[in-house]
């Protein structure tokens, strides 16, 4: 008896003298470790050996959306991307609640209304919420292509990820990084940002950007533009800052759910005659049509000209319009009706013009349930 207890004094002795080795333990308990650690836990396991990269690439972590960012603040006094602080970085979503989580800090940090939340990406937001020290999204840093393809590579290989998004400035995919957009991870990436005041975005661009990165759900353009709208036509998001280019020929026959507009050219009587052209059945896939800057408030009446228009009646529809994060009030909204039946409201706007479709006139899901890009 008393040399089974000096034996297991010994073997104790030996263990706590011993470092403790993750990557032997069994298959079920490791795995039970690595679901309990976070992000930047399982990436500096990553560094230790290639023994444990070779281990932990049987159990994948899944991860809901990864952010890469790089472009320059989202400062409107900087005219160029040296003026402007830098940001490159990928930031790290492992679930659909922290996206929710950064719009709702974002939208109650900032005490902005619903309508302020349309002047921005949401990728912006999610930057926006990493900012402040308090919150603890994962965020991995890199300082150039090389860096950056080291941690496209380590994601690809190690983790599952669901979603990726990608806000870039435009002069930067003429550089090194457009070798990036043939990365295989970037094939989950369905929603890309391309920002750069003075940046053009020409159609051979779009085009190269279009064959390479599948973008299906978002497309938001923050820079200058030349090229045939009808390249986004099967872009279910689509928002664009300097629309001046952009006629009503041009949207009619786009095929997207949502699409906003900045800075653009139409006038009330255009407005007008798209109304016309969708209540003859022109757009059926429509669900939000935004008219930004450049509207003319002293002639908003010209926009439903000839056009019956009824106030709202609970009875008829919703209140409330829900736009990814944004909820939109359609209280003082004017409805209008198809023949189909098919519903939409205006909403006149000081320099705006808001037009939603009613697909479902009284949405079950409540806006935090709402599918997010």
């Amino acid at each position: 008896m008393k040399y089974l207890k000096l034996l297991s004094y010994v073997c104790l002795y030996r263990f706590w003298r011993k470092p403790f080795k993750v990557r032997d333990l069994p298959f079920i308990p490791m795995k039970n470790i690595i679901s309990q650690l976070d992000i930047d836990s399982i990436v500096q396991l990553l560094k230790t050996s290639n023994r444990m990269n070779m281990k932990l690439s049987n159990f994948r972590r899944k991860i809901h959306k990864l952010i890469i960012s790089h472009h320059g603040a989202y400062d409107q006094n900087a005219d160029t991307i040296e003026n402007s602080r830098m940001h490159q970085h990928i930031v790290v979503l492992e679930t659909k609640s922290d996206v929710m989580c950064a719009y709702n800090y974002a939208l109650h940090k900032s005490k902005t209304f619903n309508y302020c939340l349309s002047q921005n990406s949401i990728n912006f937001w999610i930057e926006y919420f990493c900012a402040d020290k308090k919150t603890r999204l994962p965020k991995f840093e890199f300082k150039n292509s090389n860096n950056l393809l080291e941690l496209l590579n380590m994601f690809y290989n190690m983790f599952l990820i669901d979603q990726v998004a990608l806000t870039i400035d435009g002069n930067q995919l003429k550089g090194e990084y457009k070798l990036i957009l043939n990365h295989p991870l970037l094939q989950k990436c369905h929603d890309i940002e391309i920002v750069g005041k003075k940046f053009w975005v020409l159609e051979r661009d779009m085009k190269y950007k279009l064959n390479t990165i599948n973008v299906t759900s978002g497309l938001q353009i923050q820079c200058r533009t030349d090229f045939d709208c009808i390249l986004l036509s099967k872009i279910l998001h689509v928002d664009i800052l300097n629309a001046e280019l952009i006629t009503v020929e041009e949207l009619i026959d786009m095929e997207c759910e949502v699409i906003k507009l900045w800075k653009h050219e139409f006038t009330p009587f255009q407005i007008n005659e798209f109304f016309h052209c969708w209540m003859m059945g022109a757009m059926p896939k429509v669900r939000r049509f935004r008219l930004n800057m450049g509207c003319n408030h002293i002639l908003y009446d010209d926009i439903l000209r000839n056009i019956p228009a009824l106030p709202w009646d609970k009875r008829r529809r919703a209140q409330f319009f829900c736009d990814r994060i944004e909820l939109v009030d359609c209280e003082h909204g004017l409805d209008i009706e198809r023949d189909d039946r098919l519903l939409a409201t205006v909403i006149k706007r000081f320099e705006a013009v808001d037009f939603v479709v009613w697909h479902d006139r009284f949405p079950t899901d409540s806006w935090q349930e709402t599918r997010f890009i």
